[in-house]
């Protein structure tokens, strides 16, 4: 074979070659920036449960109207950052089905909660009993927690 063949042949396999890598490439950097983007909204619904939490405790204690509109907001960014997740694997979906579990529940105990208060309040002095208050704390935060949890776990197995 003559070495201008065997040259031709080395520059059409080196360039056949670095199609494939630079393919390999543009798909990893594609499947990494979609990791991180999921990686980013789970850390960022930790941080809104966190908050959500917070603004379940300040409702508990004074009652206002402007800490349930404020919870609502912060519960509405929470669920459709959870409607954002869009995972691959199975035990990633799970995580995913368990939030948006807990995502039901911290909605319908809050709601019960303000119920109840609303109740309470209806029927006797301003301030609600300190069972009340601890009952009603106490379900709540189990609520906000494992969406804390379920968010972080996440966020760690997409890390991985």
């Amino acid at each position: 074979m003559k070495i201008k063949s065997q040259m031709f042949i080395s520059i059409l396999f080196f360039g056949l070659l670095l199609c494939i890598v630079s393919t390999l490439i543009f798909i990893t950097e594609h499947v990494a920036e979609k990791l991180n983007g999921q990686m980013d909204i789970a850390n960022k619904i930790n941080l809104e449960a966190n908050e959500l939490s917070y603004l379940s405790n300040e409702y508990l204690l004074y009652r206002e109207n402007q800490q349930i509109i404020r919870w609502k907001s912060k519960f509405l960014s929470i669920s459709k950052d959870i409607a954002d997740l869009n995972v691959d694997k199975p035990d990633q979906n799970a995580i995913v089905s368990n939030l948006r579990l807990n995502q039901i529940r911290t909605e319908k105990v809050m709601n019960d909660v303000i119920s109840e208060a609303d109740r309470l309040a209806a029927s006797g002095p301003k301030n609600p009993a300190m069972e009340f208050i601890q009952i009603s704390w106490s379900r709540i935060s189990v609520q906000t927690r494992s969406i804390v949890f379920d968010a972080s776990r996440l966020s760690k197995k997409l890390n991985d």
